[in-house]
């Protein structure tokens, strides 16, 4: 049972850093725009509240990613291949990781 609220966790980690990450980039872009008209503490209710329902968003999203994990963990097992949730996000992580760097190397050259 730990171990499965431990897996749980780091996909909740992962995904929750990334989600306020850009939601935090997002926010300040918008306070750019948004300061000519207004006071920060005028802004800053609307980013709480929106922080809160981001949080929502980002526990439903771990929670589909790590069932799915999950499911493919279980499958795995089932096939006598030894892949766990762990894995599986670092191979993700570092597919995704070596995709941007390419995306990245590429605009550079052209």
């Amino acid at each position: 049972m730990t171990s499965i609220i431990t897996s749980y966790w780091k996909v909740f980690r992962l995904i929750f850093v990334m989600f306020f990450l850009y939601l935090m980039g997002d926010a300040f872009f918008r306070w750019d725009g948004f300061s000519y008209y207004a006071t920060f503490s005028e802004f800053l209710p609307a980013v709480a509240l929106v922080s809160i329902l981001w949080s929502a968003v980002a526990l439903f999203t771990a929670m589909v990613i790590w069932l799915g994990g999950s499911l493919l963990e279980w499958l795995c097992r089932r096939t006598g291949w030894k892949i766990r949730i762990e894995h599986l996000l670092l191979f993700i992580s570092v597919f995704a990781v070596l995709g941007a760097l390419a995306w990245t190397g590429k605009r550079i050259i052209w």
